[in-house]
């Protein structure tokens, strides 16, 4: 009986046994926007060094750190802790983040989170971490892994720097239409993770996550009939009716990845038509265009839409405002001012 007890205690304290933090480095890229037309990828290091005073997170005054980024490193610091300690590892040792590249004068932004937490864990477990990925993605305060801007300038050069695997959050429709024209230029596979757990998994395991770039049907909408009263509501259903009849044709060459999102985007656009709602029905319309547009588009080809797009522009002919057309011409001038800036942000056809 009493060799029982001494065995009944002995699996107790095995079962609040935790493993020490270990000492290690790890390294990943990580991609960051430089402007509207260029990324690169940035060095991230992380050091364990165990301790026995409460654990911290360091990090190195070259290069500077904004305040996004160092809001993304404690909560990073929280959720490999959390992690660590679910998992048995005892999480009692500082962590230091470095940036050991020279050319990154300022880091700011929380899009790195769940590539430092990541390698926060690896680091005080000593896991190896596979190095053919590069990721995006916050990290929230539960785990998850959040949604980031700048998907396409972040994968094409992951691409151009050898990585033929681009992981990131959970993703929109409107990001996933991006990245299939680029996958499809590319060749690269793009891999969403949920959470902290997935990434983990993914990143020092042959555990697989299947590429989900397939874009749902968006729901019905319904609308209520309305009446357009202004001098110019045959001008706008005319116009409206010819996008949606443009949007119609576009759709019967569209690649069958894109179909059933955009046919759907069409049968919205048709149901605002008929009850009347022009401008909804415009919008839709323009925006289920630019999209069908962009499914097709093709790199090789970019000098010859940019002459097109500068010749449309060259096009645009002003007209007088007045208080009954304003609504029309001011909206017409500020697409027009927003068309040349972004025309002017973009790749010359000389470069």
């Amino acid at each position: 009986m009493k060799n029982m007890k001494i065995v009944t205690v002995f699996i107790l304290v095995l079962s609040t046994v935790f493993f020490a933090c270990v000492e290690s480095t790890k390294q990943l890229y990580a991609p960051a926007v430089i402007d509207e037309n260029h990324s690169q990828l940035v060095l991230i290091q992380v050091e364990t060094r165990k301790t026995t005073k409460p654990a911290e997170v360091f990090v190195s005054v070259e290069p500077l750190v904004g305040l996004e980024t160092q809001k993304s490193l404690t909560i990073a610091n929280q959720v490999s802790r959390d992690f660590l300690e679910r998992n048995g590892i005892e999480a009692n040792c500082d962590y230091i983040v470095t940036i050991p590249q020279k050319n990154v004068k300022y880091v700011e932004g929380p899009s790195a989170g769940a590539a430092i937490t990541l390698m926060m864990i690896a680091a005080a477990e000593n896991k190896d971490l596979r190095n053919d990925t590069v990721i995006t993605g916050t990290i929230e305060e539960n785990g998850r892994v959040g949604q980031v801007g700048g998907l396409t300038l972040k994968a094409e050069v992951a691409y151009r720097n050898g990585f033929r695997k681009f992981l990131t959050s959970e993703i929109s429709n409107s990001e996933k239409i991006e990245l299939l024209m680029l996958k499809n230029y590319y060749n690269i596979t793009v891999i969403q993770a949920s959470d902290i757990n997935q990434l983990y998994n993914f990143m020092t395991s042959n555990y697989s996550i299947k590429e989900n770039l397939a874009l749902k049907p968006e729901n019905r909408q319904e609308f209520m009939n309305a009446t357009l009263a202004h001098w110019y509501r045959d001008g706008i259903r005319n116009v409206t009716n010819k996008m949606i009849m443009d949007a119609e044709e576009e759709l019967k060459t569209t690649k069958q990845e894109y179909w059933a999102n955009f046919e759907s985007r069409l049968a919205n656009a048709k149901n605002a038509f008929e009850t009347g709602n022009y401008y909804t029905a415009a919008n839709i319309a323009f925006l289920l265009l630019i999209d069908e547009e962009t499914s097709k588009f093709n790199l090789t080809n970019i000098v010859e839409e940019y002459r097109n797009t500068k010749n449309c522009i060259d096009s645009f002919a002003n007209r007088d405002k007045t208080m009954d057309n304003f609504e029309i011409v001011g909206g017409a001038e500020a697409r027009y001012l927003w068309s040349i800036v972004r025309l002017n942000q973009s790749i010359s056809e000389n470069e």
